[in-house]
């Protein structure tokens, strides 16, 4: 089809509220055609070639201009730089969003490539025109490549949406997916902005809260009032955390409700200001009020920004910045490259939330899972042992200024625990809540356990490739709380006083005057020597997927391991995830470790 008539276009689109553009086929090579529905797109102005249309004009529900780009690149990388030259050049001169889709005709890296060619230096060409034209590749779900050849040996994803960052900060639950290609040569690519409800959103503390006003008032005042019986300290902490969290919650949204309204009021102030001074009214009077509303306008805009800092975590943000679209951009971005919005489940791409979340429970259902067998046993004594006064000081009872000592000690804004809060809250109404938290990790070491529903974790997942399909692209994290922390901060001081004297001279890591860089220097040299000297050596690695299994070895009775005092057991235990093992290259030293492992 070399032209398309207003019929062909409106038997395309199902009805009669469209427009379109489309640009001529050359011969055996396609064209390009664009149709859209007018009543949320207006186009202002088309510039067309053979290889793009660019539709410039205004996208209606968010009156925002918008550049859409559809590209059918040439092969010829000679024509294609051309083309990224002419493309980069309009949308430097273009002031508003954009989007461009379509055929691109090559590929960002070498994985995007499956039995073909992968010319390095097209692709950086790509690549660097990505980045001068400050453009964000949209990571296209479901499939894996968008173009087979039909002898299907040969893949590549050669179709996808780059866009500005702008649109992100738009659209934040914008997504891309490969559809089915059926009798298509090309899988059609799909953008679209979609909202899944994966659950209700979890509690986080902002440290900006502390700047409102009555905040710590109420805080205290709130805290204070709260009367649990319960003669469990880790439960009477959590359950007061919990009803303060309701109350916050509440206080922060009326609060933030108002800093809108006088937002809004103050700039209808300065509106109605400058209009007098402009005729020349009132001019002394109205400068000094003009000052004091900047005044309190910026200050409502430092709490924005400070929100949005702790937000995108950008730990070089400049105090007093005003440039939350730049935070609330990265915040977007974060959320886009992190969120979970389907899965490739038994070949089939599923987005639906119960479905998503099912997968992903089985899956690592079945990873963690306790092993049936028991596996070897060891019967052996270590050498090395703690002398009773070690062992003692070890079991100490926990005093209240270790406690605050090692809360002192983390960090105010690191990731928080399910129930939100962070180190700087504690820290900063110790003086009320210290106490409540101290007899809550006083409650572990009397008791030798956390109450239950007192150390349920976050499980946060992260992708492991950029690329991420299966359920096995997500590594799995936990992100545990406070009263953990602190708890395992005291044990590891402790033992660290002792560690030295426990474990092998040859430990290299985790130990206080001990260089974790030493093996892999030693590996260095030794490779270094082979190398210059010529000699033929073994360099055997091995990685354990599941090096945390053997934290069941104990429970398992598979050793008794090493008794400190009468409850504290220390296990000498492999907990490193690889090994490497050094030797001459010999059949004797392949088959000692085929015998190991």
């Amino acid at each position: 089809m070399e032209k398309i008539t207003h019929m062909d276009a409106k038997f395309m689109w199902g009805n009669s509220n469209y427009d379109f553009v489309y640009s001529d086929s050359l011969g055996n090579s396609g064209g390009i055609l664009c149709i859209w529905e007018a009543r949320v797109f207006k186009k202002d102005n088309v510039t067309k070639s053979d290889n793009f249309i660019a539709i410039y004009g205004t996208w209606l529900p968010n009156n925002i201009k918008i550049l859409f780009v559809a590209m059918y690149a040439p092969q010829q990388p000679t024509s294609k730089r051309a083309l990224w030259d002419y493309v980069s050049y309009m949308l430097g001169n273009w002031n508003g969003e954009a989007i461009l889709l379509g055929d691109f005709n090559e590929v960002r890296s070498q994985e995007e490539r499956r039995g073909s060619w992968f010319n390095h230096a097209s692709a950086r060409v790509f690549n660097q025109f990505i980045s001068t034209s400050s453009l964000i590749d949209v990571k296209l779900e479901g499939y894996s490549f968008t173009w087979p050849h039909p002898s299907v040996t040969k893949m590549s994803m050669i179709d996808q949406f780059l866009v500005f960052e702008g649109i992100v900060s738009l659209f934040p639950s914008i997504t891309a997916i490969c559809l089915d290609r059926h009798l298509s040569d090309h899988r059609p690519i799909l953008l679209r902005d979609i909202q899944l409800d994966f659950g209700p959103i979890p509690f986080r503390f902002f440290h900006v809260w502390f700047k409102y006003d009555g905040f710590d008032e109420m805080v205290e005042h709130t805290w204070k009032s709260f009367s649990h019986s319960d003669r469990n300290g880790m439960i009477r902490f959590k359950k007061k955390l919990q009803d303060l969290k309701l109350v916050i919650r509440q206080w922060v949204k009326v609060k933030r409700d108002q800093l809108s309204s006088s937002k809004l009021n103050i700039e209808s102030e300065l509106r109605v200001i400058d209009k007098n001074i402009d005729h020349g009214k009132g001019i002394d009077l109205l400068v000094v009020r003009r000052q004091d509303l900047k005044r309190q306008l910026h200050g409502i805009k430092l709490k924005d920004t400070a929100e949005s800092i702790q937000k995108s975590k950008i730990r070089w943000a400049i105090e007093g910045d005003e440039n939350t679209k730049f935070f609330h951009g990265i915040i977007n971005k974060k959320r886009s490259q992190l969120a979970i919005r389907g899965v490739l489940n038994d070949g089939v791409w599923q987005t639906e939330p119960g479905v998503v979340k099912e997968a992903f429970q089985k899956h690592f259902e079945a990873r963690f899972k306790k092993p049936i067998s028991v596996g070897l046993k060891f019967n052996f004594t270590f050498p090395n042992r703690l002398v009773q006064e070690q062992a003692d000081d070890l079991e100490r009872i926990v005093s209240r200024d270790e406690i605050r000592t090692v809360v002192w000690d983390c960090g105010d804004n690191k990731s928080p625990g399910p129930n939100g809060y962070s180190f700087e809250f504690f820290k900063k109404y110790w003086n009320f809540v210290g106490s409540d938290f101290r007899e809550a990790v006083e409650h572990f070491f009397n008791k030798g356990a956390f109450s239950k529903g007192c150390n349920a974790p976050f499980i946060a997942l992260i992708p492991k490739v950029l690329d991420v399909k299966i359920v096995s692209d997500f590594r799995p994290i936990c992100l545990i709380g406070c009263i953990y922390k602190v708890v395992t901060k005291i044990m590891a001081n402790r033992l660290g006083t002792v560690i030295s004297d426990i474990v092998s001279n040859t430990q290299s890591a985790f130990v206080f005057d001990r260089q974790i860089l030493d093996g892999p220097f030693i590996i260095n040299e030794i490779l270094h020597w082979c190398k210059r000297k010529n000699k033929r050596a073994l360099f055997f690695k091995v990685d354990f997927a599941k090096a945390y299994d053997s934290v069941r070895v104990v429970e398992a009775e598979m050793f008794e391991g090493i008794r400190l005092g009468t409850s504290l057991t220390l296990s000498h235990l492999f907990y490193a995830d690889d090994a490497l093992t050094l030797g001459e290259w010999t059949r004797d030293n392949l088959r000692c470790i085929i015998h190991v492992l």
